[in-house]
């Protein structure tokens, strides 16, 4: 049975991200931050012009449209962070990544902040990226807005694997995803979600038909993956039959393969975006771009 949290709802409230921490979900809206303590299931609102909600650490973070960043005690309390965080990816081994409103990629450690080096590959590529996760203990992904996921490897700053539309992605705009356990990476898009398996020889997708409507995140809660789209919630779990297609590249004399692509390639580049142009992309332009989704998702559950 579904029951709803609110007595009364909340209007004109597009919620953009969800946490789960210490028993507590919260639920992230534009103006409003709703808590919902699942023991004694208890709710509070606390309203203000959001941004984002992440972990960093053991604590929780929440920043606001203007730039100032708020940590989760009893109430919200202003703090000052080296860095404006955008996303922040799950712990592996205590080390988390991070992205910056600016677009950067960290690792986060002991309270210290690292710039990566794969920074100069995606400023080389001009691409912005939107959500990064550990795939195992080396290497990680990247999805982008409309370049699909970029795969790094920590150990190897040379390592950068492309997964797009030519490599047989469905689609290049990624709106959410997820690792799991097996070392996959489940990527949702306006076609629906895709499993792809970057450890197997060649690269590996899955596309899952029957899901309907459109996308709007995708994770991982005791071994199941569940995805909510603009018409429903839905669930994959461990007995959930699919196939797996198989790409494998035809790589001709001299000519590069389209998904290995290193960072010495010869091959002729688009014209890039202007780097200046880049950097004045902000909180805001995220903030409007999630908030761009989460209307058309109304209007088309509607």
């Amino acid at each position: 049975t579904i029951q709803p949290l609110l007595e009364k709802a909340i209007e004109d409230v597009f919620f953009l991200e969800k946490i789960f921490h210490n028993q507590i979900v919260y639920f992230l809206g534009i103006n409003h931050l709703v808590i919902y303590a699942i023991e004694d299931q208890q709710i509070e609102i606390i309203e203000g012009d959001y941004s984002n909600i992440f972990l960093l650490g053991n604590e929780l973070f929440v920043n606001q449209v203007d730039g100032t960043t708020f940590r989760m005690e009893e109430e919200l309390v202003p703090v000052e962070l080296p860095h404006l965080i955008a996303y922040a990816s799950q712990q592996q081994d205590g080390i988390q990544l991070l992205i910056d409103f600016e677009g950067l990629i960290y690792q986060h450690e002991n309270d210290r902040f690292k710039k990566l080096p794969q920074n100069e590959i995606i400023a080389e590529e001009a691409v912005e990226v939107r959500d990064i996760e550990w795939i195992n203990d080396s290497l990680f992904v990247c999805s982008t807005v409309q370049n699909g996921v970029y795969f790094f490897n920590q150990k190897d700053t040379d390592y950068f694997v492309v997964s797009d539309f030519k490599s047989g992605l469905p689609d290049n705009e990624i709106f959410a995803m997820q690792t799991d356990k097996s070392n996959s990476v489940w990527v949702a898009h306006p076609f629906g979600i895709t499993n792809i398996s970057p450890l197997f020889p060649a690269n590996s997708y899955a596309h899952f038909p029957g899901l309907e409507g459109i996308p709007t995140n995708v994770q991982s809660i005791q071994n199941d993956l569940w995805v909510t789209t603009s018409l429903g919630l839905f669930y994959f779990d461990r007995d959930t039959i699919f196939q797996n297609r198989v790409y494998y590249d035809v790589i001709e004399e001299e000519k590069p393969n389209p998904i290995q692509i290193l960072k010495n390639k010869a091959t002729a580049k688009p014209k890039k975006e202007d780097k200046t142009e880049k950097k004045k992309k902000n909180g805001l332009s995220r903030l409007l771009s999630k908030v761009k989704r989460a209307k058309s998702t109304k209007n088309d559950s509607i």
